[in-house]
């Protein structure tokens, strides 16, 4: 399951079942943040995944 988002000024695709848990200490900076409509449908999206 995918859904369009825009990543630092550039369309680009969520894959929303490739879910993985990453430690914060792996993230070293922020690149860019969702829009609310954007994280609305991700969220839908990933309800739908995990049958929630």
């Amino acid at each position: 399951m995918t859904i369009q988002v825009t990543c630092m000024g550039r369309p680009a695709i969520a894959v929303i079942d490739q879910i993985r848990a990453v430690d914060k200490s792996r993230i070293v900076k922020l690149c860019d943040e969702l829009h609310s409509q954007e994280m609305l449908s991700l969220e839908a999206a990933l309800r739908a995944v995990l049958g929630l």
